[in-house]
């Protein structure tokens, strides 16, 4: 089976992916039926509209291409955590807290590229608002869950869905650095969910209905020679990135 990273949008319109591997494993359900939870109950709504300010659209540009994806706000001062493959290889990136924003200036704090992760930097005098991170060890099939991020370079997008499974094993051609092709291969256990995502979510959260990101959206399924298959996504686990942003952040200072 091949499957694609859930990239960025060059020019405004078409999707950036590369193919990946997945094997036929991990705790799986169905991925229609019931979510235990209404669209109309308000629930999702006020979740929604809590978590947006912690979300961050990333754009970048790359021999006069642009391209777009999501980030998630770790700390007050300006620390954004997001896929390696979104900021790879940018030679300018920016930041849009608000849709329409002009872009703020961001630089790569340090990355992690066989864990497809990264943490960049906005210059600010504080007051972000930092996303709240769950523990993506307790999570339980059938879960409700809402993705939100720059879907098809549309800013604030979200959806609802379930956790399809878990622990399902993802292989990815790493990410490009500068003009190279780097050769080599990122491997993680990720969260599948039915919740809608589209280039330009990859490094996105996967919230939980407490508000808490519970994965990083990184990736869409595709057969061979087929367009993606809508409702089978991939998010690498909040606590497989935990030590990664410990680690990057502390070694970028």
């Amino acid at each position: 089976m091949i499957a694609v990273l859930c990239g960025g949008v060059v020019g405004g319109a078409a999707g950036t992916f590369a193919a990946i591997n997945i094997a036929r494993d991990g705790h799986t359900a169905p991925t229609a039926g019931a979510l235990g939870v209404s669209e109309n109950s308000g629930l999702v709504p006020r979740l929604i509209a809590r978590t947006n300010p912690s979300v961050v659209e990333i754009d970048t540009w790359f021999l006069g291409h642009r391209a777009v994806g999501t980030g998630v706000i770790l700390t007050n001062d300006g620390l954004i955590l997001t896929n390696f493959h979104v900021v790879s290889p940018a030679r300018r990136i920016g930041v849009r807290f608000v849709p329409g924003q002009t872009p703020l200036s961001a630089v790569l704090v340090s990355a992690a590229p066989r864990a497809d992760l990264a943490v960049i930097r906005v210059t600010t005098d504080g007051g972000l608002t930092p996303a709240r991170l769950g523990d993506s060890d307790s999570l339980e099939v059938g879960q409700t869950v809402v993705a939100v991020g720059t879907s098809e370079g549309l800013h604030d997008s979200a959806s609802l869905g379930i956790i399809s499974a878990l622990n399902r094993p993802v292989s990815v051609p790493e990410a490009s650095t500068g003009l190279a092709p780097s050769g080599g291969v990122v491997t993680y256990d990720a969260i599948q969910t039915d919740a809608a995502l589209n280039p330009g979510n990859s490094g996105g959260p996967l919230f939980d209905l407490d508000g808490r990101v519970i994965g990083i959206n990184s990736a869409i399924y595709t057969p061979p020679d087929r367009a993606p298959v809508t409702g089978i996504g991939f998010a690498i686990p909040i606590n497989t990135a935990k030590q990664i942003i410990h680690n990057l952040s502390t070694e970028g200072g």
